[in-house]
């Protein structure tokens, strides 16, 4: 049984044996916290003032300096954001607007964008500057340019695949209590496969591929971030009226599904793939997460316990199913029943939208080792699982994580509180909430299927894990805007310190070298969710060799009443490995 070993979580082992370097990274750290509050504490006061703010936006809206300490008259144009393109009406300062209603006045009187449908209003797509247009046609370039490339490696995985299952002759499932078989053909299923161990995969992996880029990253961060700036700023052109409610919402999608990118930047950035720098490092995913309500460094630990239990039933941090025999499971059966065909899309709706403050708030979808977690407060009534998610000095960095979060969310209350709470909830709630259905739905499908097994504390290994990750075909567009993110995933399971623009070649690499490993589904992600939202519901420990958790055609009936069910002591006593810097890492076997 391969011994896993306690690992540091943050910085390189060498670091973290330094407590003089300790001390200066939680320094650094608390300094970028301070800083931020203060200049999100400073610009929010500024602008629940109305003559600064009126200042400020007419000063843009004429191309103007802005004079400090100058007197605007409340007639002054001054959009919510930017909208000198749209026409003026005089409507409350507490923000009573509420698409084409005035309130009563109680407060001082502002400006603020008319509310009204026009002719005019309703071709406000081509009132949009033109770069935007220009933007959007070498998009769709760079997208065809791409799409051959994806073809190519699309092809060539399906055919790779349909070799190998070739030379193994018949496929022997575990069992004929699984759900099915999804494009992976049983793939993972397979009975008494030999894993190979970390240093032998990681030997296989050119050195060079794992070195950071510095500038490369910032480039692609720079550019995660001026794409996300645009689609802000199209938004600013559509009218605030009810009629408009389709464009709002192509606006939260597109404006969500680009911003998901500066998420995958920060998320780089908390895996220690993003710079050698590691301040810059921390400062950078530290304010990307922020501005995105995401706990950077309370998010980091816990992240990090995912990669290292990756599909084990006990000590896996998240995406671990329930067995037939759990009490929610009964709950979910009755809902299918009930619902029928809709079942599927509830499904999925309730997990892309509610799964990930869930996840933050009470650890939903964790395993039993760490009870019920939560990412801004580590501390009872949280923390009560055997093990502790977020032990000694985690707990202060879950505190300054909460520290940068609580700052941009001051910062939207102040916003809707001068201007009306419609602007926040148009311009950045509704982008808010497709960055989460992407997280989301990335991670439920990197780690789901119905002939994707888990498995306990008896058979798991760290190849196990990182193998039964699998990568998916998104397509050039989604790739580009996302980095990769869905199709390089068992290369960022099998090391998360590589850089994303290096995860293609290694991807390459592992597919070549471990081909009866690595998993590739080259069935469509629309049709793949589906599949799990309406399949997935429970596993069983099947016997066998593997001693594999697969889900359940009857999860209810087919479960298996010989599972092992650990003691609260035997999971306290299971060892941890945090995957920081697993690279260097190498396996005790």
């Amino acid at each position: 049984m391969e011994i896993r070993t306690e690992v540091p979580m943050y910085g390189t082992p060498e670091a973290e044996q330094s407590p003089n370097a300790s001390s200066r990274s939680i320094v650094a750290n608390a300094i970028l916290a301070v800083a931020l509050v203060g200049a999100c504490a400073v610009g929010a006061v500024a602008l629940s003032q109305p003559a600064a703010a009126q200042n400020m936006w007419t000063a843009v809206a004429t191309r103007s300096p802005v004079v400090v300490g100058a007197r605007v008259p409340t007639t002054a144009a001054r959009p919510p954001i930017y909208s000198a393109h749209q026409e003026p009406t005089r409507l409350s300062s507490a923000g009573a607007m509420q698409f084409g209603e005035e309130a009563k006045l109680k407060r001082e009187e502002i400006t603020t964008p008319k509310a009204t449908a026009t002719a005019e209003s309703d071709n406000f797509f081509f009132r949009i500057p033109i770069l935007g247009r220009y933007i959007a046609f070498f998009a769709g370039c760079f997208a065809l340019y791409s799409w051959r490339d994806y073809r190519a490696r699309r092809s060539f995985n399906i055919a790779m695949d349909e070799r190998l299952m070739a030379e193994k002759g018949t496929v022997k499932l575990v069992d004929s209590a699984v759900v099915g078989l999804s494009g992976l053909k049983g793939k993972a299923l397979i009975e008494g496969k030999t894993y190979p161990t970390k240093p032998q995969v990681m030997g296989a992996i050119p050195k060079e591929l794992l070195k950071k880029d510095t500038f490369k990253s910032m480039m692609y961060a720079l550019m995660s971030c001026a794409l996300t700036g645009a689609c802000l700023y199209a938004g600013t052109f559509i009218p605030y009226t009810w009629s408009m409610w389709w464009a709002w919402g192509i606006y939260g999608a597109v404006t969500g599904t680009v911003a998901t990118g500066c998420w995958v930047v920060a998320h780089e950035c908390g895996h220690n793939a993003f710079s050698d720098n590691k301040f810059l490092q921390d400062t950078v995913g530290y304010i990307l997460h922020s501005l995105l309500l995401v706990p950077y460094f309370a998010w980091q630990r816990s992240h990090a316990v995912h990669h290292a239990n990756t599909n084990h039933m006990e000590t896996g941090e998240t995406h671990v199913p329930r067995t037939g025999r759990s009490g929610n499971t009964g709950v979910s059966l009755l809902f299918k029943k009930l619902l029928g065909p809709l079942w599927p899309i509830i499904h999925t709706v309730v997990v892309l939208l509610f799964g990930w403050p869930l996840y933050l708030m009470k650890g939903e979808s964790g395993g039993p080792a760490y009870g019920t977690t939560n990412h801004f407060w580590p501390y009872a009534p949280f923390n009560n699982g055997e093990k502790e998610l977020f032990p000694g000095r985690h707990k202060l960095r879950v505190l300054m994580s909460d520290v940068g979060v609580l700052a941009v969310i001051s910062g939207l209350i102040a916003w809707g509180w001068t201007y009306g709470a419609m602007y926040p909830i148009l311009h950045y709630v509704l982008p808010y909430l497709g960055v989460n259905c992407w997280l989301v739905g990335y991670t439920w499908l990197q780690h789901t299927d119905i002939d994707i097994p888990h498995f306990d504390s008896n058979e798991y290994t760290w190849a196990k894990g990182a193998f039964h990750t699998v990568d998916r075909p998104y397509g050039p567009i989604f790739d580009f805007l996302h980095h990769g993110i869905g199709s390089t995933h068992v290369a960022h399971h099998v090391c998360s310190a590589i850089p994303h623009y290096n995860a293609w070649k290694v991807t390459e690499i592992l597919r070549d070298t471990f081909p009866e490993h690595y998993l590739y589904d080259p069935t469509p992600c629309h049709i793949a969710l589906w599949r799990v939202a309406n399949n997935c519901i429970a596993v069983g420990k099947q016997s066998g060799p593997d001693g594999m958790y697969v889900w359940l055609k009857d999860p209810i009936h087919g479960a298996d009443d010989g599972i092992d069910v650990l003691t609260p002591e035997q999971i306290a006593s299971q060892p941890e490995l945090c995957a920081d810097d697993e690279c260097k890492i190498a396996d005790k076997v």
